[in-house]
């Protein structure tokens, strides 16, 4: 009787387990029935679409039935400054599409009625999620306010980057010692500092400033009182549109051989992500052989060889990659990114990989890549699946 029971028990969790299989797996008739819905549902999506200035693409055409659906739609760059309109097309092809998948009954419209769907805004800079669909839920996540604030902002950014008149060169600087040179080349001074003799005393030095268009330096300087003679101690480089990134305030410097100076960066108590200047000095050469005895001392390089390390840690501090191995996660430059061939990109991605998976001890060797400024994901490495570009 017990041995019995025990089978039709048997039974009965196999039945389930075959039913089960059966609703997840859509039959040959499912999937016709399927893409024949799906064509007619995107053909009305895109119809709606296109009748709008915001538009710019979607892969509502590209979908594959089979899969659970994740539709991407793109709206231009229109729709940063046309908030209401943007929200009122968001609306009406949400509210479109839960009208029309709320009339597919079966499990072989299971997909489509569980989608989500994503409206990104394509600009100049890149492109950003505004508002997430859940089609089980009829619900979204709304971001348009937050995220359209830092892309006006980007925009913004970029259009006053292409206004760049002054380019500083700070080694040429170094190289004047002499303030009625310096003078001469960048025109009166906006304000000065004369130090008293008291005041040098403690160690305080002269600071003479000048602004060109919207960019500063500010130089600090100690002068001979028998020689006159200028020594340049350091120069800040800064810009009264506090906006600036380290690699536009290099850029401004004109700094070729970085390694010869000390660069230290100050950014905005509210915001970490802006830097309102850097100072620079250059390396005595007593600093120059600490660095060299403290190159000769062994470091871990995280399963690299020395020049792939020290290429990956130059573009850190460069400001061109951001590495967080606990996740498996690195952001690039797009800039840079674009500019090396599909090996270079394979080759970078493996590097990546290995120095996360080091450095996590973890024994996984994968990595996951994103545009640094967008959070567009460019790439991904993994030592047991190969690379893909995105």
């Amino acid at each position: 009787m017990e041995e019995t029971l025990k089978k039709m028990v048997n039974r009965y969790y196999i039945t389930c387990l075959l039913l089960l299989l059966n609703s997840c797996t859509p039959s040959e008739e499912q999937l016709l029935e399927l893409k024949k819905s799906w064509n007619k549902t995107s053909e009305i999506l895109e119809t709606k679409l296109k009748s709008s200035y915001l538009y710019e693409s979607s892969n509502i055409k590209k979908l594959n039935p089979e899969n659970k659906f994740s539709v991407d739609i793109f709206l231009n760059e229109k729709s940063i400054y046309n908030s209401i309109d943007t929200k009122t097309l968001i609306k009406d092809i949400t509210n479109l599409y839960h009208s029309i998948t709320d009339t597919l009954k079966g499990s072989e419209y299971k997909q489509i009625c569980n989608a989500q769907i994503q409206f990104w805004i394509k600009y100049s800079n890149g492109m950003k999620i505004i508002y997430t669909y859940h089609s089980i839920t009829n619900d979204g996540i709304d971001e348009y306010a937050t995220i359209t604030k830092v892309i006006k902002k980007d925009i913004y950014r970029n259009e006053l980057r292409n206004n760049f008149s002054v380019i500083f060169d700070i080694p040429h600087l170094y190289k004047m010692q002499n303030k009625k040179q310096i003078i001469k080349k960048y025109g009166k001074p906006t304000n000065q500092f004369i130090a008293t003799k008291a005041q040098r005393n403690l160690g305080a030095l002269n600071t003479i400033e000048f602004f060109k268009d919207s960019t500063g330096i500010q130089i600090d300087y100690a002068e001979s009182l028998i020689m006159k003679v200028i020594t340049i101690k350091s120069i800040w480089l800064y810009d009264n549109r506090r906006w600036l990134n380290k690699k536009d305030y290099l850029k401004i410097s004109n700094l070729k051989f970085i390694n010869d100076y000390n660069i230290r960066v100050q950014t905005d108590n509210k915001d970490n992500s802006v830097l309102l200047g850097i100072e620079i000095k250059p390396i005595s050469e007593y600093d120059k052989s600490i660095k060299a005895e403290q190159n000769n001392v062994y470091t871990d390089t995280y399963g690299l060889s020395n020049n792939q390390y020290n290429t990956i840690m130059e573009l850190i501090n460069e400001g061109y990659l951001q590495i967080n191995p606990e996740l498996n996660r690195a952001e690039i430059d797009l800039s840079l990114w674009n500019n090396l061939t599909y090996t270079e990109k394979e080759n970078t991605s493996s590097a990546l990989a290995t120095y996360c998976g080091t450095k996590k001890s973890s024994g996984l060797y994968w990595v996951n890549i994103y545009d640094l400024y967008s959070g567009k994901k460019l790439a991904k490495y993994s030592q047991s699946w190969g690379f893909k570009v995105y």
